[in-house]
């Protein structure tokens, strides 16, 4: 009866779930842990580079727009216009391309 006993109280702690994690259940959930946070970080700089992208897109072409704008209005602008967009585009270019 002395074996039963404690056999048996395994068998009823084990259907609890009250048991202690084994170290290997830890290690395994922290590992699981690392991975999903370094997913979070590679998420938000996924997200950065997207809106980075998108403002440096939408700006380029509002200046773009402004520029043949001032085209109309003073023709003889031109060659500055077009240089003040496009060192904008590099700009901003190079920005997006960062890591």
């Amino acid at each position: 009866m002395s074996e039963l006993t404690p056999r048996l109280s395994d068998a009823l702690e084990s259907l609890r779930g009250d048991r202690p994690v084994s170290r290997v259940q830890r290690e395994a959930q922290r590992e699981v842990d690392r991975e999903f946070a370094a997913a979070r970080v590679e998420v938000a700089r996924v997200s950065r580079r997207a809106s980075v992208a998108h403002i440096a897109l939408a700006s380029t072409a509002a200046l773009s727009n402004e520029e043949a704008l001032y085209l109309q209005m003073a023709p003889l602008g031109d060659a500055r216009y077009k240089a003040i967009v496009d060192a904008f585009a590099i700009a901003v270019a190079n920005e997006v391309g960062r890591p």
